[in-house]
């Protein structure tokens, strides 16, 4: 399922709202009108939760998602989320992790099942203290300044055994579904 951000700016192209399965086949077709690539009505439900799917999207769904939003990707899709002001001025949650205390465990969650629990161990650095991502062990440090509630999450800095994995994002897809401080 799509990121509540993602659909919101989905609805916004299309010019409704997409409140009902039936919506859906109306948006692939116009989907299908404006990029001229073909994404079935059944899949469209998928992204938009009606139908609950097992499976991610296949990245040619969420590239012809991203061009019918004017991007030449997905991927650059998400670097103009995690740049657009206006977008963030209208998130109902976020947590800046220079707000968390040594003391709190913040946990995030996403997908289906996935989530993270993590220490700060520094300005702006979090050690990972349990995961069921496979993209992050328990022991891995990140360096992230905020997550915010719909978004991916968009870490600077990835550092495991000491060795530097650079930047990355997760949750690209439904985006962060739950944040909570222990």
């Amino acid at each position: 399922m799509l990121s509540r951000v993602i659909k919101n700016k989905i609805e916004s192209q299309f010019g409704h709202q997409v409140r009902y399965p039936k919506d859906c086949e109306a948006l692939a077709a116009d989907i299908a009108d404006k990029t001229k690539h073909y994404i079935s009505g059944s899949t469209v439900k998928r992204l938009f939760g009606f139908v609950k799917g097992t499976k991610e999207p296949r990245e040619y769904t969420l590239d012809v998602i991203a061009e019918y939003l004017g991007c030449s990707c997905y991927e650059t899709l998400l670097n103009e989320l995690n740049f657009t002001q206006e977008e963030k001025e209208s998130i109902i949650e976020e947590i800046e992790i220079s707000k968390i205390r040594e003391d709190q465990t913040l946990v995030l969650k996403f997908g289906n099942k996935e989530e993270i629990k993590l220490k700060l161990t520094g300005k702006y650095q979090l050690e990972v203290i349990e995961t069921t991502t496979p993209d992050l062990k328990k022991g891995d440090k990140i360096l992230l300044s905020k997550a915010i509630l719909h978004y991916p999450l968009f870490i600077k800095s990835h550092i495991r055994n000491e060795d530097d994995l650079g930047s990355c994002t997760l949750c690209k897809i439904s985006g962060v579904t739950l944040i909570e401080l222990e």
